[in-house]
């Protein structure tokens, strides 16, 4: 009860402040995250070891400064999008081309967007009905507290989204008659590394969620990506891209591939736009129980139907 009342009193405060102010508060927020409480120093450093060898301590700091205050932003300023009208989020959250992803309403179909936890993922679920021609359904990883995640789930959803529990996410693909979009973030640490499909990722043999593939072919949809991007404190332009048009017949492992390549390229360009507090590499992968999928791009991807071990197809037992 104490952690909800906390919690609305944040988002009473938010609500009255002004984007100026509350970037002010942002600031002040950075040196507690950063300098004061160090909230996940070492998990965040960790990662960007990991991920970027070639970069000197130097830069990895640097990476990591600029990497809280965008967290800082992120905390604050989604409280405040949650008491946004809906010209003031299209103003914050501009898409350069509705248009990639409604063409596919027009020839009645439904298609899934994969995304990762770049920019400010929060806009998506606000923002995304009053650009978008599907009904935009969107998987979730409930929050603990009960009352906590009832409010945000009636928060995200008052402009149209759908929310769906990934504890159910199969019934994200039985939805009504209108097309649907379902959108998945995959980009996290899955939960059971034996049913997941194993990719690299920065160059690390990484365990990587399997729904992104398994629905897409089960049900033949095409596959979009929304790249992210932060313009300024607050405000965000997304692309639309179309990673798979026909998912159908396509060797296991491609789509899962294909998405986390485009992650890494994202996450390249602007690292400090990443969530690097969380855990990615919990599962340590095993050659002689795991398969790790790869593929050259610039060679023809076959079919299943044509052969299961396709040249581009590295499985590495070694």
């Amino acid at each position: 009860m104490i952690e909800y009342l906390f919690f609305r009193i944040a988002y009473q405060i938010s609500k009255w402040l002004s984007f100026k102010t509350l970037y002010k508060l942002s600031d002040f927020l950075y040196v507690v995250l950063y300098k004061i409480t160090k909230y996940r120093r070492n998990v965040v450093y960790e990662n960007l070891h990991r991920c970027f060898p070639e970069y000197s301590e130097e830069k990895i700091e640097q990476t990591a400064k600029k990497y809280y205050r965008h967290l800082a932003d992120m905390f604050l300023e989604t409280l405040k999008f949650f008491s946004l009208d809906r010209e003031e989020l299209q103003r914050r959250f501009f898409v350069e081309n509705p248009e990639e992803l409604n063409k596919y309403y027009y020839m009645s179909k439904n298609i899934i967007m994969s995304g990762a936890h770049i920019g400010n993922w929060e806009l998506g679920p606000l923002s995304s009905p009053y650009w978008f021609r599907p009904q935009i359904v969107v998987l979730y990883k409930p929050i603990h507290n009960v009352k906590i995640n009832a409010f945000i789930k009636r928060k995200r959803t008052k402009h149209g989204t759908r929310m769906v529990s990934i504890d159910i996410t199969g019934r994200s693909f039985t939805h009504g008659n209108k097309p649907f979009c379902v959108v998945m973030l995959s980009d996290q640490n899955p939960p059971n590394p034996d049913k997941s499909l194993w990719v690299n990722f920065f160059g690390i043999p990484t365990a990587t969620l399997h729904g992104l593939e398994l629905y897409a072919k089960r049900y033949n949809l095409p596959v979009l990506y929304f790249d992210m991007k932060k313009t300024d404190r607050g405000r965000y332009n997304v692309r639309i891209e179309t990673l798979i048009d026909n998912p159908k017949g396509l060797p296991k492992g491609y789509i899962t591939w294909k998405y986390m390549q485009r992650v890494e390229h994202a996450i390249r360009e602007k690292p400090e736009l990443w969530l690097w507090s969380h855990r990615r590499w919990k599962h340590q992968f095993a050659p002689e129980k795991y398969k790790l999928y790869s593929f050259e791009q610039k060679e023809e991807i076959k079919t299943d139907s044509e052969t299961e071990t396709s040249p581009n197809l590295i499985s590495h037992q070694e």
